[in-house]
């Protein structure tokens, strides 16, 4: 851009948390140097005008996302998925702490584990070794884009307890596939997820645990969300 100054820039935010002080350093730069600055979210454009105070737009995408969308009596009421980056960032070992409360009350639960090794994979492993169910929680390895392996879509549940998101692409898959999802409400999930309605909201690990319980339960409630 120094020796260009005419090269137009755009910048992509996709989150609502700033990670470290060199990413607060760079996208800050680069919000003064370029043209526009676009978001995935309602939620990130808000962050990227409190934070960098630099007006941006949401940018709006449709995900080529068209699998077969089982019926509700042809799922399993409780097997749970979750697919992205081992990242500490998406707290997966509270997801998998979640499921054992289920676990410990209905054996027969599943849950896979979709996604590459990487800083927080120890950290899952060491809640996975407190199921009471040995076997029950699963490491899937990486999911290709766009590809939905079985067993996803014999899925109910996707449960992903993220510390923070932007447009949370995965939930959005999730929902599309049919899936109920079991989320914290950061980022934009916050506006598309309603407690309830189409998804669980995680504040109380133990409040989710039973919540999902119950909905397991009701197959006229499962079908609706």
């Amino acid at each position: 851009k120094v020796l260009m100054p005419r090269l137009r820039l755009v910048v992509m935010i996709h989150a609502t948390t700033i990670a470290h002080l060199p990413d607060r350093f760079v996208t800050g730069l680069g919000c003064r140097l370029a043209s526009e600055v676009w978001c995935d979210s309602e939620a990130s454009r808000a962050m990227t005008k409190q934070v960098f105070s630099r007006d941006a737009r949401p940018v709006s995408f449709l995900l080529d996302v068209k699998p077969q969308r089982p019926r509700g009596e042809d799922r399993t009421p409780l097997d749970f998925v979750y697919w992205g980056r081992h990242a500490h960032s998406k707290d997966v070992p509270r997801a998998v702490r979640i499921f054992n409360r289920v676990l410990a009350v209905h054996p027969h639960a599943r849950f896979f584990i979709y996604g590459q090794e990487g800083p927080a994979t120890g950290d899952i492993r060491a809640a996975i070794a407190e199921a009471s169910v040995p076997g029950a929680i699963r490491l899937m390895g990486a999911k290709p884009p766009g590809d939905f392996p079985h067993p996803i879509e014999r899925c109910t549940f996707f449960l992903m307890t993220s510390r923070w998101e932007g447009m949370a692409v995965s939930v959005v898959e999730a929902m599309q596939l049919g899936l109920i999802p079991v989320v914290t409400p950061v980022g934009e999930i916050a506006n598309y997820c309603r407690a309830g309605t189409n998804a669980v909201i995680v504040d109380d690990d133990d409040a989710a645990a039973r919540e999902v319980m119950s909905i397991a339960a009701d197959a006229c409630r499962r079908e609706t969300m």
